[in-house]
């Protein structure tokens, strides 16, 4: 048997102890010896795996995010002026009490129904908060849709906003309230 390799650069094989061949009834037990600068050793395709999945995690967040983040719910009014449907005058006590009802547009942005439990309103004169008003409308708003939702206010106003309502000009007799 030749020796291609050069002499004290070669290491002996433990399978077959420098013999070159092995057994027959022990060759199942062997496994074949691969050079490390095997092609088939070398992982194919791994940047474009990694890359794939970064890329497949990346547009499944956002979707999440697209759909899924909740976005704010918009409370309009359908008309510019609302007038009071009761009002009552009290000048002896300087108070006056505004009973409104108001039909807003409820509009949802989401991609989910929404369920509105609780409307807080807010009307304000001149920067100066009157009253704070919580309705229960309990409406369910589909994804992407206005709904239309009553929203009935009682104001009472003291002092010089009481004051205005009775005098004699009409030119005081309208107050522009502003609801947040």
């Amino acid at each position: 048997m030749r020796n291609h390799s050069h002499p004290g650069a070669s290491i002996s094989c433990p399978t077959c102890r420098g013999t070159g061949s092995i057994p027959k009834e022990s060759a199942s037990e062997y496994t074949a010896l691969i050079p490390l600068s095997d092609r088939r050793l070398r992982p194919r395709r791994t940047c474009i795996k990694i890359t794939g999945a970064v890329l497949l995690c990346l547009l499944l967040f956002t979707l999440l995010l697209v759909f899924l983040f909740p976005r704010s719910v918009h409370l309009s009014s359908t008309r510019p002026l609302i007038f009071p449907t009761i009002a009552e005058v009290d000048p002896e006590h300087d108070t006056v009490d505004l009973i409104l009802n108001v039909t807003a547009n409820l509009t949802n942005y989401n991609f989910v129904p929404i369920i509105v439990t609780r409307v807080v309103v807010s009307p304000s004169y001149r920067s100066q908060v009157l009253d704070e008003n919580v309705v229960f409308p309990d409406a369910v708003v589909s994804s992407r849709s206005t709904q239309r939702v009553a929203v009935p206010l009682k104001l009472h106003f003291m002092s010089e906003l009481a004051k205005m309502c009775v005098m004699p000009s009409p030119y005081f007799h309208q107050i522009y309230i502003t609801f947040a």
